[in-house]
């Protein structure tokens, strides 16, 4: 079989939820691909699947939900048969995703430099001390002041700064 991209290729992905009132088809055979350097844009409607799609591909989809059928290519592999500890090395690595909701997904106790750090250190194996000077680039990155943003809680921040922290956050493992 041909692969339409070269990084990603996901064909004929379906996710389906088992809710007490009988099961929810939410994706059905969703197919889409992007080469290295490429941007891909979802959009849609309220509901569409569109957080469903990228969580699949992460494989994210927690229960009740389930990948029914369907490939995700990344990079050569079907992440779909991936262990858990292999997607693990994965994701955050290679591959990132920026959550719409940034607020639920900064820990609130955790100053936000320390939390970049931390996905920094895991991509590089290094210790978050060492990262801080990155960290601050990433700030600058997306036009935050590092020496504020670094040192204050999630709470603390705009719902805009809180985003701009994830697409940070998601950027600075460089995944691919």
């Amino acid at each position: 079989m041909e692969m339409k991209g070269k990084l990603l290729d996901v064909s004929n992905l379906k996710v389906s939820f088992y809710t007490y009132r009988g099961v929810v088809k939410a994706l059905n055979g969703v197919d889409l691909w992007m080469d290295s350097g490429e941007r891909l844009g979802v959009v849609g409607e309220t509901g569409c699947g569109k957080s469903v799609t990228s969580l699949a591909v992460m494989r994210l989809i927690e229960q009740p939900g389930e990948i029914q059928e369907g490939k995700v290519i990344f990079n050569g592999t079907n992440l779909v048969e991936l262990s858990e500890e292999k997607m693990n090395r994965v994701r955050g690595v290679e591959m990132s995703m920026i959550f719409q909701e940034p607020r639920s997904s900064l820990n609130p106790v955790m100053k936000v430099g320390y939390q970049i750090g931390e996905s920094i250190a895991k991509s590089k194996k290094i210790k978050i001390k060492q990262t801080y000077p990155e960290v601050k680039e990433m700030l600058r990155l997306v036009g935050l002041d590092p020496e504020r943003v670094m040192n204050s809680y999630p709470h603390e921040l705009s719902g805009g700064m809180s985003q701009r922290v994830m697409i940070g956050m998601g950027l600075a493992s460089h995944p691919k």
